[in-house]
């Protein structure tokens, strides 16, 4: 989040008041694709993954955060009291995020393509410390070493913060990648609406049983390429309707992480 939050004060154009929940989703996205990133790099110029050599890494993205270009909006800004058909809404739409989380713990890897592609990977990366091992070996063709890295790298970094390989744990990216764009979703609707459609509509959002299938049966890189690109969509829009410049640089890079998760983003941003 640090490193997101640091990506974010240093994006041209002028920063926008946003509520403070806006800009952390905002900073997770941008984070799990900037630590990403940095591992890749580091593993590229063959530069052990490991937790201390990462955050060495991050510290030129960690002096911009402490750049203040203006006063950090820490509010929750509610315009005015919830009534209580929001704060029901609200409460459900919570119970919703906890129930995917509650279930993602509960539930094992879905499918061999989660398994022997995506945290694999992951694995690799974590047990031998970098990437040009399992990248080089040709053995590992059945793993699509010319898939992106967005995502194996990430749970990677879950896996030396923790110190072991645990894909229970991992595999939380999911239901908090839904949660982000849960928030950027209610932020562009409340932009355009009643705090109280904003409400519906997320809800509506989190009971799309395709959504909810890709939430809970995590392992794959739909979901994350597909968050990266509706949050692309969404200051892309924002960007048309206020000109505002910081929001087509967010746009942009959250295409480029779409295409860093998978193929199918690289047309976009081309």
């Amino acid at each position: 989040v640090i490193i997101g939050c640091s990506i974010l004060n240093i994006l041209p154009g002028q920063i926008q008041r946003r509520p403070f929940y806006v800009n952390i989703a905002i900073s997770f996205l941008l984070g799990v694709g900037g630590v990403s990133w940095v591992m890749f790099l580091l593993g590229f110029f063959k530069i052990s993954l490991s937790v201390v050599n990462i955050i060495l890494a991050g510290i030129p993205f960690y002096s911009f955060f402490l750049i203040k270009r203006e006063k950090p909006n820490l509010s929750w800004t509610l315009n005015k009291k919830m009534d209580s058909l929001e704060i029901v809404l609200l409460v459900i739409v919570l119970l919703q995020i906890l129930l995917f989380y509650f279930i993602t713990f509960q539930s094992p890897l879905p499918s061999d393509d989660s398994i022997a592609i995506w945290f694999l990977k992951g694995k690799a990366f974590f047990l031998d410390g970098g990437i040009n091992t399992f990248l080089t070996d040709e053995l590992k063709v059945y793993s699509h070493l010319d898939y992106p890295l967005l995502l194996p790298l990430s749970i990677s970094w879950i896996y030396s913060c923790l110190g072991k390989v645990n894909e229970i744990s991992a595999k939380t990216l999911y239901p908090t990648f839904f949660t982000c764009i849960l928030i950027l979703f209610y932020y562009y609707f409340r932009q355009r609406t009643s705090r109280k459609l904003s409400l519906v509509i997320t809800l509506f959002l989190t009971t799309i049983p395709a959504i909810s299938k890709a939430v809970l049966y995590a392992g794959h890189a739909d979901l994350p390429f597909g968050i990266y690109f509706a949050a692309g969509l969404v200051f892309l829009t924002l960007y048309l309707i206020s000109k505002e410049t910081n929001n087509i640089f967010l746009a942009t890079l959250f295409f480029c992480f779409s295409a860093w998760t998978k193929n199918e983003g690289i047309p976009i941003v081309i």
